[in-house]
């Protein structure tokens, strides 16, 4: 039985802690939280068992709790330095995405887990999300043809309910190019591999603050792929997430704001395809937990995949800056 230790409680951490304590085979048995006040108010919420004990320090917690296993919910900015002191422990470590802030960053980590007994393996839900590995497995049968074209869009509202407006401020949340629209980002390399190029525009409410986003990635020999993110959304729009790819032999869309949300257009007509219940959070925990107690490397979600769509975005907002394609290096 794995014994889970995570490190913020806000709303993504409170989200891995309702998660590992449903899984089977994990036990939450520690919580690291430095606002005093929400710590005690999500350990009087813990319903699972058994009770977990309670630190203001994540260091603290490493030291004299019962655990193997640490989930990394912080700010973007400290998850490079809690994730390297936690594999240094040898613990196996789960990071929320993006990796973290720049791509040196995440060779610090990709060094740390290299050299830790400790699973490394950073939370892109997107991978797991069925309607969206209902559309890696299309491509990868072929019984829809080659994929001419792929359109991926994200957006809400400004990102208001963090702690101190953290996702407010582009130096610690790296704006919502990283914070949003690294899941297309991540999800696009994961299924058509890395692009030649990367041609971006990008706009937002102060200078170099990326709220809208639109990426076209060029494939030599591929489809056309267009990638755009808006977080400038009014108070009324509810969060939406949607793809829509053509293939030769029909077209597959899918959007969280229409019921039900995944589609397939053919010459047959169209249909709802029926995709696993659940969600990728659920998934993700889930496959990252099987992975330690099989002793496997994360092959869905590595470590260095993650560590290259922190890259990808680098190279966008150097598009943005030039205004021209940039190439990859």
């Amino acid at each position: 039985m794995l014994k889970i230790g995570i490190v913020g409680l806000g709303k993504m951490g409170q989200r891995h802690k309702e998660v590992f304590t449903e899984t089977s085979g994990a036990d939450v048995t520690a919580l690291a939280e430095a606002d005093s006040d929400r710590l005690e108010e999500v350990l009087n919420q813990h319903s699972g068992e058994p009770d977990p004990k309670g630190f203001t320090d994540a260091e603290e917690m490493f030291e004299e709790a019962d655990i193997d296993t640490v989930a990394v919910c912080l700010p973007t900015p400290l998850h490079a330095d809690i994730c390297l002191k936690a594999l240094e422990r040898d613990m196996h470590v789960l990071c929320e995405k993006p990796m973290a802030l720049n791509s040196d960053q995440c060779d610090e980590m990709l060094d740390a887990a290299e050299d830790s007994d400790g699973l490394f393996m950073v939370a892109h839900c997107i991978r797991f999300w069925p309607e969206y590995v209902y559309l890696k497995e299309t491509v990868e049968s072929g019984r829809l043809g080659e994929l001419h074209n792929l359109l991926m869009w994200r957006a809400s509202t400004p990102p208001t309910w963090s702690a101190d407006d953290w996702l407010l401020d582009d130096e610690e949340s790296g704006g919502p190019i990283l914070d949003l629209h690294i899941h297309d980002v991540d999800f696009t390399q994961f299924l058509l591999g890395q692009p030649d190029g990367i041609y971006c525009t990008g706009d937002g409410p102060a200078q170099n603050s990326y709220a809208t986003v639109n990426a076209l990635f060029s494939y030599e020999e591929g489809p056309t792929v267009s990638l755009g993110c808006d977080q400038m959304m009014p108070d009324s729009f509810p969060f939406e997430m949607r793809y829509s790819a053509t293939f030769e032999k029909g077209c597959i869309t899918f959007t969280t704001s229409r019921d039900p949300g995944l589609m397939e257009f053919t010459k047959n007509g169209q249909e709802h395809p029926r995709v696993k219940h659940g969600n990728g959070y659920t998934e993700e925990i889930s496959y990252f937990v099987e992975c330690i107690e099989n002793n496997e490397a994360p092959a869905v979600c590595p470590p260095d995949s993650s560590a290259q769509a922190v890259r990808l975005i680098e190279t966008e907002k150097e598009s943005i800056r030039s205004g021209d394609r940039a190439p990859l290096t």
